[in-house]
């Protein structure tokens, strides 16, 4: 015989399980309505690119979109930080590394 608690926590999980699917297809359909507007844009891109081809004319290029590239943070081994020291006091008149 199963106990009370045992059948509380299946049921809680199967409910738990049927939320999450409909969350998964609720952002599946997401993603296929932003697919689908994303394609419409370029074909009205293209379109328009490919009137001006059949007028004869010449479609200018577009000006290539720079993308901020962060730099990677620079981690230094202790072994180049003393050498990055050294290089720094190199020339001081009392520098506590010595050469």
């Amino acid at each position: 015989m199963t106990t009370s608690y045992k059948l509380e926590a299946v049921t809680k999980l199967k409910h738990e399980k049927a939320k999450r699917r409909a969350q998964e297809m609720q952002d599946a359909a997401k993603a296929v309505l932003e697919a689908q507007a994303k394609k419409e844009a370029s074909d009205a891109r293209i379109a328009a690119k490919q009137k001006i081809i059949d007028a004869g004319g010449v479609v200018p290029n577009p000006k290539p979109v720079a993308e901020v590239v962060e730099k990677p943070k620079e981690i230094y081994s202790i072994k180049s930080k003393v050498l990055l020291m050294i290089e720094k006091n190199k020339y001081k008149k009392h520098s506590c590394l010595v050469d």
